[in-house]
């Protein structure tokens, strides 16, 4: 993405930060370091991240999801409005905007009482007095030492789809990219923050005059993906959900790859009212894509059917043949299957 003029997400440096395991795979590293250390993101206007440990091809020999709890009911303390309410939409300032192709970029944040300020893209057709038209909102990966890592990941296929109409708002995740897991207050917390952020990306979405609110979707990748998840089976505005590469439980990749001291069957359960596989069965039949990779170590096959499960009839499963990253084949169905349900060509 270098080269758009605009400034990048923050750094990431890695889910352990600096530190790397021989043989393990950067962004989801192997558990090497003590819950004393101390993860510090940096926002650079500059160029893409870049991560300071060199990538390694290897990856850990076995990977799979977290054991799982006993069958249990969602912790009954748990307050589901923590995750937000449609509310008013975020005010704005922004740090630069460019034109070119008839596609305007615009280097945004937001920020409200309950959001804390939030860098984006918003990408929309240059031309004003347009009748209104589909929005996505877009939530990036995780994955250490690539430039991706961040709200640029899908900043030029949101670039192709303006040119046919589509307004876009790319959002810059928190959790797990600057703030770390390290126990399960803390996750619970910081899994609830930036779903209150991507909500408020979609009130952003829903107000503007350009958008029609009834044709708006949620694309996500891999930790973008289960936040997007959790929105769509909160929130009925988004009128479909695209996900790529992710899990089951939030605890299937915080509990394998970040030190915590509490017990897991605890904190699966706690987690529970967040995790993908809960949320999606609230999607109430409306149309739900599902992108697997066939090589994907992060994601087993078991763990793809088990949420092509709690989507239901509503989703539609496909798989690729390669890693956790996609391809350029998963995008060409991605935005077919977009412009067929938010109806643009």
């Amino acid at each position: 993405m270098a080269g758009n003029g605009l400034p990048h997400g923050p750094r990431v440096t890695g889910r352990h930060g600096d530190v790397t395991t021989p043989g393990a795979r950067p962004g989801r590293l192997l558990l090497v370091v003590s819950a004393a250390a101390l993860l510090v993101g940096a926002c650079s206007t500059g160029q893409p991240p870049v991560s300071s440990t060199p990538p390694s091809s290897a990856v850990p020999a076995t990977i799979g999801p977290s054991p799982q709890a006993s069958p249990a009911p969602p912790a009954a303390t748990f307050d589901p409005f923590v995750l937000g309410v449609p509310g008013r939409a975020p005010d704005i300032s922004r740090a630069g905007e460019e034109t070119a192709a008839g596609v305007t970029t615009e280097d945004i944040t937001f920020s409200r009482d309950d959001v804390a300020p939030t860098e984006a893209y918003l990408v929309h057709p240059a031309r004003a007095g347009r009748p209104a038209a589909p929005a996505v909102v877009w939530f990036h990966w995780l994955e250490s030492g690539a430039p991706t890592s961040n709200r640029t990941e899908f900043l030029d296929e949101a670039r192709t789809l303006a040119g046919k109409g589509v307004v876009s708002l790319l959002v810059q995740g928190t959790f797990p990219w600057t703030d770390r897991p390290t126990s399960l207050d803390h996750d619970l917390a910081a899994v609830a923050a930036d779903v209150r952020m991507l909500r408020a990306a979609l009130d952003l979405v829903a107000a503007r005059d350009d958008v029609d609110a009834e044709r708006i979707c949620l694309v996500g990748h891999d930790f973008g993906a289960m936040y997007a998840s959790v929105v769509f089976g909160s929130d009925d505005r988004p009128a479909a959900l695209v996900m790529l590469a992710p899990t089951a439980r939030w605890g299937d990749w915080f509990l394998r790859y970040w030190a915590h001291g509490d017990a897991p069957e605890a904190y699966l359960s706690a987690m529970a009212p967040l995790d993908p596989v809960t949320r999606l069965g609230a999607a109430e039949g409306r149309p739900i894509l599902l992108q697997f990779a066939g090589q994907d170590p992060y994601v087993p096959a078991n763990v793809a059917r088990e949420i092509s499960d709690a989507a239901g009839a509503s989703g539609e499963t496909r798989t690729y043949d390669t890693g956790h990253d996609l391809d350029a084949a998963a995008q060409v169905d991605r935005d077919a299957w977009l412009a067929a349900r938010l109806g643009f060509e």
